[in-house]
């Protein structure tokens, strides 16, 4: 009977220090990426660089996306204070990304306004509204058929 409470114990402590460990991970890859957009952010400004060019010369130089050096970039814009974040230290990296970050997904055009955009851009406008409404339907029909 003993045995299952200091069992009990063992587990609670492990459970506690897993979740402690992975809260701290991911705050320390926020502050990382904070750093990160911090010091692109005055380098950008001090040295007069577009931001533009200099992401696409870090993210290559360090093996890193250009989507990280800018992503990092819009957070330490949008957070100068890191503090500030609404969900304090209780929140991930990919929940900044997706849900807090100016270019959100929903600000994103669909598929369907994608290709809707190719074919106006590429066929004349006389034959447009008839090939846009066939290949939409095709679209869709693959679309639930798949």
């Amino acid at each position: 009977m003993e045995a299952d409470i200091i069992y009990k114990e063992l587990v609670d402590e492990i459970d506690g220090l897993i979740t402690e460990g992975v809260f701290s991970s991911r705050w320390t890859l926020i502050e990382t990426y904070h750093q990160i957009g911090e010091k692109l952010t005055n380098y950008s400004v001090h040295e007069s660089i577009k931001p533009e060019d200099l992401v696409q010369r870090v993210a290559k130089d360090t093996g890193k996306s250009k989507r990280t050096m800018y992503q990092s970039m819009q957070f330490y814009k949008k957070y100068p204070d890191i503090n500030t974040l609404s969900q304090g230290k209780n929140i991930s990296w990919h929940k900044i990304c997706n849900e807090l970050l100016p270019e959100h997904k929903k600000d994103k055009p669909t598929l369907d306004e994608k290709i809707k955009q190719f074919i106006e851009d590429l066929y004349p406008r006389d034959k447009r509204k008839e090939f846009i409404t066939i290949v939409l339907k095709d679209w869709e029909f693959w679309r639930l058929n798949r």
